[in-house]
């Protein structure tokens, strides 16, 4: 969501070339990348993990909340906040061992005192929400880049947790003072702040009949 933009924005700036690449969300060691990479976007369910202690440069980029993924017409869609209580019987769509998002998963079967059934695992946020839709299960997915009931999808968000995923920009000192570097990390900063600002939190939906995708 915000990288096209950016790179739109970027497009007019003369001179300026960006080249986008990406790694697998699972990676534990993002500080490392910045030897490769003028700019890192990275991720985290809690904190900044080593961040803080690699001498890098950390520009805090957006705080998106994750919030429960559910069919329309589901039981729970009438809530308008969940706990992992209300969760503790429920099939899940869950994403591989080992990503951030498995690891919330983790800390919600803790709080609800039970071992939650995870029916599918997939790590494509589209496949997530096809499979909710279809009434496969219920999920996680961040809130800004989630769909709405027009793919068969409601969200609540999530108490009792720190439901939440960190999004900031990694860089070399160095590297941080060129030119280039600020201006890119200036676009992405206002597009993440848009983004974070045409947000709320999402409202209890009339629509009571699943709509399958």
């Amino acid at each position: 969501m915000v990288v096209p933009a950016v790179l739109r924005t970027l497009e007019a700036v003369p001179g300026l070339r960006v080249v986008v690449s990406d790694r697998d969300p699972d990676l534990e060691d993002f500080p490392d990348l910045a030897a490769d990479f003028d700019i890192v976007i990275a991720q985290a369910i809690s904190g900044e993990r080593n961040w803080v202690r690699r001498g890098l440069r950390i520009t805090q980029l957006l705080s998106e909340p994750l919030d429960v993924v559910l069919p329309v017409g589901h039981r729970l869609s009438g809530q308008t906040v969940l706990t992992p209580a209300d969760l503790a019987d429920e099939s899940w769509i869950g994403v591989p061992v080992g990503y951030p998002l498995d690891r919330l998963l983790r800390s919600i079967e803790a709080e609800s005192g039970g071992e939650l059934r995870v029916v599918q695992r997939v790590s494509d946020n589209r496949i997530a929400e096809a499979m909710v839709a279809a009434g496969l299960g219920i999920g996680l997915l961040p809130r800004y880049t989630a769909s709405g009931p027009e793919r068969g999808i409601v969200l609540r968000p999530l108490a009792g947790l720190d439901a939440t995923r960190r999004i900031v920009a990694l860089s070399r000192p160095d590297r941080a003072e060129r030119l280039a570097v600020r201006t890119v990390l200036d676009a992405i900063r206002v597009e993440a702040q848009s983004v974070a600002a045409s947000h709320t939190a999402p409202e209890p939906e009339e629509l009571t009949t699943p709509r399958w995708v």
